[in-house]
């Protein structure tokens, strides 16, 4: 279930961690990280195809801002607005 992730700290300064991903896995699906910045660019992005509970996502080389973490699995979508100082 994706809407058991959290995602902290927030704000952030280097990295973000996500637990409670073992449920979010669906089927042999991977799950798939993207970073957006506010202006809708992509900044960064992952997959996920071992089942963990928890992982860290390094942002240390985007600049402070908001941004908007979208996690998908074969299911659908959720999405996490953060903030780096």
């Amino acid at each position: 279930e994706l809407s058991r992730i959290n995602v902290f700290p927030n704000p952030f300064r280097q990295s973000v961690s996500l637990s409670n991903l073992s449920d979010a896995f669906s089927g042999s699906d991977p799950l798939e990280f993207s970073v957006y910045d506010s202006n809708g660019r992509r900044s960064f992005d992952t997959i996920l195809t071992d089942k963990v509970n928890s992982t860290q996502l390094d942002l240390a080389n985007l600049p402070s801002g908001m941004y908007w973490l979208h996690i998908r699995n074969g299911q659908g979508m959720v999405t996490y607005r953060m903030v780096k100082r």
